[in-house]
């Protein structure tokens, strides 16, 4: 998990050489969005996982209400003989 930081601090050093971002990291806001996209990343993933779940159990219900119906219907039907 260094590399992507290497990488990043590299790409910053190189935008500051050219002019681009203020050479004191400090003063830019870069490392903050940074952090704030990376926190929403985290938060986009534990939404999904929670979505997820909600799914499954939604998914589970439907069918055991659909097991109890269909026992219900043959329940409530006569046998031919």
């Amino acid at each position: 998990a260094i590399l992507p930081v290497i990488a990043h601090a590299e790409r910053y050093r190189s935008l500051a050489a050219a002019g681009h971002e203020p050479a004191d990291p400090a003063a830019s806001g870069h490392w903050a969005e940074m952090r704030r996209l990376q926190q929403r990343v985290q938060d986009l993933e534990s939404e999904l996982v929670r979505i997820q779940a909600e799914k499954d159990a939604l998914k589970a219900a439907a069918s055991h209400d659909r097991i109890m119906e269909s026992v219900d219907a043959h329940q409530a039907e006569p046998a031919l003989t």
